[in-house]
């Protein structure tokens, strides 16, 4: 019985620095990892990063044969941004600049002139 591929998946050293991504796109099996991790819908992921189905679940499967070592990757960023973030908030004015940024980001209240 013949084995057919599906070539949704590649992984080269020139690229997102060799991480599986889906083809075509710079979409990386370990972001998509995520949305499966947190229960999101295909239909969701798909709609959201214009992607098929099947290059989704391809993502997804590869996840399933890898998931140790993609888990381990995921928990080493998560650490690396954890960092960062109390380095910057050790910054001189920190705290003043997210405030600002935090009421630029706020929705219009209702019935305001804006």
């Amino acid at each position: 019985m013949p084995i057919l591929p599906i070539n949704h998946i590649a992984s080269d050293p020139t690229h997102r620095s060799g991480q599986p991504r889906v083809v075509g796109t710079g979409i990386t099996v370990q972001f998509l990892a995520g949305y499966l991790k947190r229960g999101y819908p295909v239909e969701e992921v798909c709609r959201w990063h214009d992607l098929t189905a099947g290059q989704v679940y391809a993502a997804w499967s590869y996840y399933a044969d890898h998931q140790v070592e993609i888990d381990a990757a995921i928990a080493e960023d998560e650490a690396h941004y954890e960092t960062i973030g109390r380095s910057l908030k050790e910054l001189p004015g920190y705290e003043e600049r997210l405030a600002r940024m935090e009421a630029e980001q706020s929705p219009v209240k209702e019935g305001s002139s804006d």
